[in-house]
């Protein structure tokens, strides 16, 4: 699997998504959270990561500079963001397909019931039918307003 950090219009690569990756980024998540840890070392530890993520060619075209001191802070909040979002990119397109198949199921019932009610006089037959039956047989349908 490909994992990229897009910044800027450009995108970075990353390496595998790891447990220790993982690990790595809950910790950053916790101490980002924590209202105990001071800004600089929130920073710090974002700052130390995505270079350490995406190689030190990369974060010097990222941060524009290899000074933690005169970095931009949003570029470092918005560098360790897009290394999220790079990770996780994967998994929201599995899940977007999963959906997409999913409507297409559903959308295929819709296209079932708009054909029905389409045609009253189908519909109405259906009714009658399920009208004659016995009605133990009526309440296992489910049909409505009996």
């Amino acid at each position: 699997m490909q994992y990229e950090l897009m910044y800027n219009n450009l995108g970075y690569p990353l390496p595998k998504y790891t447990a220790k990756i993982s690990k790595e980024m809950e910790e950053i998540d916790k101490q980002n959270a924590s209202m105990s840890v001071s800004q600089d070392r929130k920073y710090k530890t974002m700052y130390d990561f995505v270079q350490k993520t995406v190689g030190p060619e990369a974060s010097m075209e990222i941060f524009e500079t290899d000074s933690f001191d005169e970095v931009d802070l949003n570029a470092i909040t918005i560098s360790y963001l897009g290394i999220r979002a790079g990770y996780d990119r994967p998994l929201l397109q599995a899940k977007r397909a999963a959906n997409s198949i999913a409507i297409d199921e559903n959308d295929k019932t819709v296209q079932t019931i708009m054909k029905i009610l389409e045609k009253p006089e189908e519909l109405n037959k259906l009714i009658q039918t399920v009208d004659k039956m016995p009605k133990n047989s009526q309440s296992m349908m489910g049909r409505f307003g009996a």
